[in-house]
């Protein structure tokens, strides 16, 4: 068992994301234009959201978890321009290792409406899981995404809809502590 919510606390969750909404895509401009303008609203909201990371449940652990938010900001822009961290199904599991991340960090953001995430399925994303993590980190990194993908496989049926109509971050938590 991964121990999942020992690294995801309720500050380290986005209730609602801003950007990237569907609704706001411009029917003048270009729509591939505009989609890359909508993901990467998203993934601003994100890199923001790593920088807010609390930290402070491990005293041996600097702050803030992010060394320097321009390499780190730019790290993440590549990791996804080598691919698409969108699942199907309405989930994403952008993560990335960066020399600027001091410790491995877990994130979740939702969308009940949608946003554009270059999903392989072409349908909006409403759930994220965040992962970061120094390249040197070898015991969470890897397995935490492949719980986050597994655990959302197999409960496809009722875990989605359940995250995304809890109230609080907290009740979020609970839910995936449930199936730790």
């Amino acid at each position: 068992m991964l121990p999942v919510t020992r690294f995801l606390k309720a500050a380290n969750v986005r209730l609602s994301l801003a950007g990237g909404r569907l609704d706001r895509l411009d029917p003048e401009r270009d729509p591939e234009t505009e989609r890359r303008r909508l993901k990467a609203e998203v993934v601003e909201e994100l890199i923001d959201l790593f920088m807010t990371v609390d930290s402070s449940t491990d005293p041996a652990v600097p702050r803030p978890h992010i060394a320097n938010r321009s390499k780190f900001a730019q790290d993440f822009r590549f990791r996804e321009s080598q691919g698409s961290t969108a699942l199907e199904k309405g989930l994403a599991v952008p993560h990335v290792r960066s020399a600027q991340a001091r410790q491995i960090t877990l994130v979740m953001a939702r969308s009940p409406e949608g946003v554009w995430y270059d999903a392989p399925d072409g349908q909006a994303t409403r759930l994220f899981f965040g992962i970061s993590a120094p390249p040197w980190e070898k015991e969470w990194y890897l397995p935490f995404w492949q719980w986050i993908s597994q655990t959302f496989r197999s409960h496809a049926d009722w875990l989605p809809e359940a995250l995304l109509s809890a109230q609080t971050a907290d009740e979020m938590i609970r839910l995936l502590a449930g199936l730790e």
